[in-house]
Order: structure tokens, then sequence, then C-alpha cells
């Protein structure tokens, strides 16, 4: 088994902290989980407190074999059991930890590091929202799909979620799930967003010419799969064709290659699209940089990373309710907030924007003024306080 990731030399502040990320990941900074995760890492280490990671790579360094995501808890608690004195606190992503808690509950509570319960999306929410599509398009959930992620998977997360010392959720509806349905005590539940990279943080708001150019640019940034409302796009962009409105659409990190994403859009519109399957995150402000509008139709999320780096780039959001949008949208002048959620409803913001500039720019420059205003530095402050806040580990 290797090591956990550890990135470069830092100096120990008073009082550090002994850090372990736990992520049933791959640790790629070009991806959401991995890429906020390694993000609050090094934020956390510029403090001065000693982070590391754990990982599919060091579980599985072979790489992850059949049944990994049933095995890798047990993999964390072996981990665990080797190395956990060695740590004042174990974030581990939601049903990760269940394991090594039900372990540590059998001797005194005290023992062992403090052990926190992370979920980038809470995979309740996410479930609920499937079945909703799924029952609406009367389509019914696969047996197998039932048995591990409708049901033993939101076990091992509820197991996690309750004989955690702490819960971070990126949301304030996850929070609320978390303090009503498993009755968690509000002290040990943070409502955490991510943030943007200081690179974008440190682009320019766009301009005034950029927001009149012609013809309207479109971006979708995320995996290319139904939860990421991909059927609304194609629907979205085939009601665009049909009123004459002239557009440009950039589907970036899809995951998919150009072929796979273009055989579920109309080929009236395949010269209008660009994909780009996988990009560096370094790209992603030149990659948008002509970009106007955000397509965000998205069923359920945690707290969506291409989001707010679109808005970033200089992108005015049009958005479901899903993860953190309403906190973010619901009374800021950086976007559209779309509930309830429709084609008809996307392609009305999209045209009233098209035909009034003005608008569509003030939009542009509060999406950019929203999401550089907090930093990674921000967050890994709040985030150590927080872990402080659950007491001191104990050997």
């Amino acid at each position: 088994m290797s090591a956990p990731y550890v990135s470069a030399p830092y100096v120990s502040a008073p009082h550090a902290l002994r850090v372990l990320f736990v992520v049933h990941h791959a640790m790629d900074r070009n991806a959401g989980v991995g890429g906020a995760t390694l993000s609050l890492h090094d934020a956390m280490r510029a403090l001065g407190h000693e982070v590391h990671t754990y990982g599919y790579q060091d579980a599985f360094p072979d790489g992850p074999p059949k049944g990994h995501r049933l095995l890798f808890p047990w993999r964390v608690a072996a981990f665990l059991k080797r190395e956990g004195h060695r740590y004042d606190v174990v974030d581990a992503t939601s049903g990760d930890a269940w394991v090594w808690l039900a372990r540590r509950s059998e001797g005194p509570r005290t023992e062992g590091p403090r052990i926190v319960t992370r979920a980038h999306g809470l995979e309740h929410t996410a479930h609920q929202a499937l079945a909703d599509h799924m029952a609406l398009e009367g389509t019914p959930l696969s047996v197998g799909y039932r048995l591990y992620s409708g049901w033993y998977r939101l076990w091992e997360v509820e197991q996690s979620v309750r004989h955690a010392d702490g819960v971070v959720m990126l949301n304030a509806r996850d929070a609320h799930i978390t303090r009503t349905r498993w009755h968690v005590p509000p002290e040990r539940v943070l409502v955490s967003h991510n943030a943007v990279s200081d690179v974008l943080r440190a682009l320019p708001a766009p301009t005034r010419a950029s927001s009149d150019a012609r013809p309207l640019r479109l971006a979708f940034v995320g995996s290319w799969i139904p939860r990421k409302g991909i059927a609304c796009i194609a629907a979205v962009v085939e009601a665009l064709l049909d009123r004459g409105i002239a557009f440009e659409l950039d589907l970036l990190g899809t995951g998919l290659p150009t072929d796979r994403v273009l055989a579920d859009i109309t080929p009236r519109a395949h010269h209008l699209i660009r994909v780009r399957p996988r990009y560096d995150q370094r790209e992603l402000s030149s990659l948008l940089h002509d970009c106007h509008l955000l397509l965000h139709p998205s069923w359920a999320e945690g707290f969506s990373i291409g989001l707010v780096e679109g808005m970033a780039c200089g992108l005015a959001p049009l958005a479901t309710d899903s993860g953190a949008s309403r906190e973010l949208l619901a009374t800021a002048a950086a976007g559209v907030f779309i509930d309830p959620p429709s084609v008809e409803a996307f392609v009305a913001a999209i045209s009233a924007l098209n035909g009034d500039r003005a608008r569509l720019h003030t939009l542009r420059c509060g999406a950019h003024a929203l999401a550089t205003d907090t930093s990674w530095d921000q967050i890994a402050r709040t985030t150590i306080e927080f872990y402080r806040s659950l007491g001191p580990a104990r050997r």
C-alpha cells in the first residue's frame, strides 16, 4: 500500500493540527471532489498544519478492483488501525469511515483522532432526486441500484454521519437533513462552501464590450451524466434553434468523447458546439473567455465547483435549485435562478438576456464578484476552527 499523498513541505505553526483527508476518489486536481480536497489541503498546509490525503490510489495501488466502493471503508479502517495515532483529525468523505467508527464505538469514545464526515453532496439528496426523475419518466430503478446505491450506500452514509464527531455539509439543505433526520447537534455541523483558485479570483470582471459580443455564447461545465441535467441541455439547444436565436455552446469536462456527447444532441446543432472531454484547471479561464451564460440544470449537487468557477470567469449562471445554488443566487443579482426547472424557463431566460445585454452584463459582473469573494484560505481557517471545537484527540 502506498503512503498517503503529501504535497510540498510546510512550516509548522504553533498548535498545528495533523489532518488526514480520506476521499473515495482519485486525488486529481482537475476533478471536482479531488480538486476541492487538494485545494483545501494546500490552504491548510499554508497555514502551518500537517495535512495528508488517503484516496483510491492509496487503498488500491494496483488500480481499483471490482467492488472497490464496498471495499474502501474496510481499507480505510485498516489504515487507521495502523496509522490513526498520527492524526488529530480524520476528515472522511461520507460513508468512508463507518467501519472505523463502528470499531471505535466498542471502546472509549475519547480514544483516537476526531472523525469528521464530509459530504460533497449528500447521497440521500441525490437518491431522492434520481428517484423523483425516474418516477416522472415511468422508469423503474434497477435492482442493482436499489440494493447498493438506494439502500446499502445510504446506510453506510447514515452510520458515518450519526457516529462522527463532526459533520461538514456543502449546502444548507444537506445540513438541515443532517440535523433533523439524524438529530446531529447543530454545533457538530458545519456548512462550508467551496472556493475557486487564487488564479481565478484574480481574473478581471467582464467588460461591457464582451457582454455585447454576438453571437450569444453558452457553456456547460461538468460530467455528461443524467444527474447534471444533460437532457435539459439537449432540449434547450433544439428550442433555441427553433426560435432562431443565434448561439454557440461549449461543453467542458464532459468525461465522454465528442461523438458520445453529440449523439445526445440534434445534428442540426453540431456545428455550433465544441466539446472538451477533459481540461487542465489552468486552462479554464481561456476556454470560457468569450462565453456569456453558464447552463447549470443539475438535479442534485453538494456545491458545484463548475458553477462557481464559471461564475469567476465572468459567466452568469442559469441554475436550478440544486446544492448551494439557492444560497448563491436567490438574493443576489448574479444569475437567474430557475425554479421550478423546465426547458421553457431556460429558453425564456436565454432569450431575454440575449435581447437585454445591459442586464446580461450586470449579472455577469455580479456572478464574478460573488464567486471571487471567498478564498480557500478563509475556508481553511473556518474548518480548522470547527475541528478545534470538536475537542482534542486523545492518545
